[in-house]
């Protein structure tokens, strides 16, 4: 597959071509726009997406893998089945973004604002997103084992049947969140808030 210039992809967006299936990896796209892009099933491993604004952009099913995404707009955008493993989208915009069954796996989402988000069924093991916004989310049996959500907030999330086992949740507030079937199985929940949670048959035995 042939690798694609910076200048071919920026040339290709403005004439509204698609770039499913492009071999984009290691690319320097920092502070790009990208808004509205079709990405589906491309390879973007390592890319370079600093500060790039990413609104509406297809990552459907796209291979992200140490991708840098930090400070990036990804609002809107469909990253179901993408494949987010160990990337850094510190203090990354994600707000509306749906990402089902997407594959975080010790991904850095430390400070970012995913409100309203669906990460449904996704597999965010191992992340560090600590002070991150949840708000209004949607992670319906999500994995989060041994993740660090510390000081995040998930009020009103919608969090039935997700997993939190062994996972860093000190000052996190589920207030009002639905977490009814969640496994917190030695969860770290000091300080945490679950303030008109709905809590019904919640797993919390063992949790610290």
């Amino acid at each position: 597959m042939t690798q694609l210039q910076v200048s071919s992809v920026m040339a290709r967006l403005q004439a509204g071509q698609s770039l499913a299936q492009a071999e984009l990896s290691h690319l320097n796209l920092n502070f790009s726009c990208l808004d509205g892009g079709d990405f589906s099933r491309a390879y973007l491993r390592r890319a370079q997406l600093q500060h790039a604004s990413c609104r509406a952009v297809d990552f459907s099913h796209a291979t992200l893998v140490w991708a840098d995404l930090s400070g990036s707009d990804l609002s809107d955008a469909e990253l179901s089945a993408a494949v987010l493993t160990q990337a850094r989208l510190f203090k990354a915009t994600l707000q509306g973004a749906v990402a089902k069954a997407a594959q975080l796996y010790e991904a850095d989402l430390t400070q970012v604002n995913a409100r309203q988000s669906c990460f449904d069924k996704a597999n965010l093991r191992g992340i560090q997103a600590t002070q991150a916004h949840f708000e209004e989310a949607s992670l319906i049996s999500a994995q989060l084992d041994e993740s660090n959500c510390s000081r995040s907030t998930f009020a009103k999330a919608r969090l039935r049947n997700s997993s939190w086992s062994s996972a860093m949740l000190v000052g996190v507030s589920f207030a009002g969140a639905q977490l009814s079937q969640a496994r917190l199985h030695q969860a770290l929940l000091m300080g945490a808030n679950f303030s008109e949670a709905d809590l019904l048959i919640p797993i919390l035995y063992k949790a610290a």
